[in-house]
């Protein structure tokens, strides 16, 4: 662990005072668990996202309904509820679609071949490794995945949940019943600006935007992770990394292009600094190392054979939007040798290799 680092959970900042490199700020903890002050308000009810997880918890919960206590074989999983939607949410949250699939493998470990298991969906967004993964759970003889977005859930006259909408492959209405069903609901801004200690400046869905103005005249107020964005686990940590090393920033990589490209999207001049020759970091050439070979059915005569190595399509995207920028100075095959000064303002000597 960091000895610079401290994290926060279940925090909140209620007031920031002071300037760019030197501010103050007060922050509430909330409850983690309930004890003998519990005054029975009501509030931690409100938080129910991660209700399915507790009832699929292997140390002890049930998947059962919560109305009655019944055996939840049947479950329905919906897809964007509320998400993609002009009335509600614009944005995608990029991490429901795993969380969905995940529960998925839940009630087949379950219940086993007596799962019932339907996923309504418009998009499957199962990005790079965790394409296997999809892969894995569309295996499952128990899922059914019906490209839709229903337009009702009602309750039938033995209380069991109907979805009601339109199959869109083929387009075929359907009423199907369920045990149960689970909203996969959008991940939502939880700064409000107006009640936020200093002034921020949000997009058109409520996070925080990269810009200079956020902390007022003074600056010095970046968001990380979630606070700026619907992301996923790996997006949220490459976030937070590029907020919290503004400025100067050390390593030539994929991570520290990011953070560079970000500190000067927010209007921050950034030095980049590499000890490498070139921009990319050890992404630069691992592809390189990959064999590379066309698929049987492209090749005449039925046997692979290797093809000139592709190109580096993001490593070089984020490489040519780094030299193009006026923001961003880089300082090939250089290290930090001495740093002075605070956060807000460092200085910086530098030695060429």
């Amino acid at each position: 662990m960091n000895p610079n680092l401290t994290i926060l959970t279940m925090a909140e900042v209620t007031d920031i005072k002071g300037e760019k490199g030197s501010y103050t700020a007060a922050v509430k903890l909330s409850p983690r668990y309930v004890n003998e002050n519990c005054t029975g308000c009501g509030d931690c009810a409100k938080v129910v996202e991660a209700e399915f997880e507790r009832m699929a918890d292997p140390t002890g919960g049930k998947l059962v309904r919560p109305s009655d206590g019944k055996e939840a074989k049947k479950v329905a999983f919906i897809q964007c509820a509320g998400s993609r939607d002009r009335n509600y949410l614009l944005h995608c949250s990029r991490i429901c679609c795993m969380a969905s699939l995940k529960q998925c493998t839940y009630v087949s470990d379950a219940w086993g071949k007596d799962a019932e298991i339907s996923v309504y969906y418009i998009d499957i967004r199962a990005i790079d490794r965790f394409e296997d993964f999809y892969a894995k759970v569309q295996a499952i003889p128990q899922v059914k995945f019906i490209k839709s977005k229903p337009a009702a859930v009602v309750a039938d006259k033995d209380s069991n949940p109907v979805v009601h909408g339109v199959d869109t492959e083929g387009y075929k209405r359907f009423a199907d019943a369920h045990d149960l069903v689970v909203l996969a609901i959008g991940m939502e801004p939880s700064v409000d600006k107006n009640s936020f200690p200093v002034d921020i400046v949000i997009n058109r869905e409520g996070f925080i935007e990269a810009a200079p103005l956020n902390g007022n005249d003074h600056g010095g107020v970046f968001a990380a992770g979630c606070a700026s964005d619907a992301l996923d686990v790996n997006r949220a940590v490459q976030h937070a990394t590029g907020a919290a090393l503004r400025a100067i920033q050390v390593g030539g990589g994929a991570t520290g292009m990011t953070s560079a490209i970000e500190a000067a999207k927010a209007g921050y001049p950034v030095h980049l600094v590499a000890e490498e020759a070139k921009l990319g970091g050890v992404w630069a050439d691992l592809y390189k190392r990959v064999p590379f070979r066309a698929a049987a059915a492209d090749v005449p005569n039925g046997r692979n054979v290797d093809l000139p190595k592709p190109e580096n399509p993001g490593i070089d995207a984020m490489a040519t939007e780094i030299e193009a920028s006026a923001k961003i100075t880089v300082h090939l095959s250089a290290k930090i040798t001495k740093t002075s000064g605070a956060p807000g303002r460092f200085s910086e000597g530098r030695l060429i290799l």
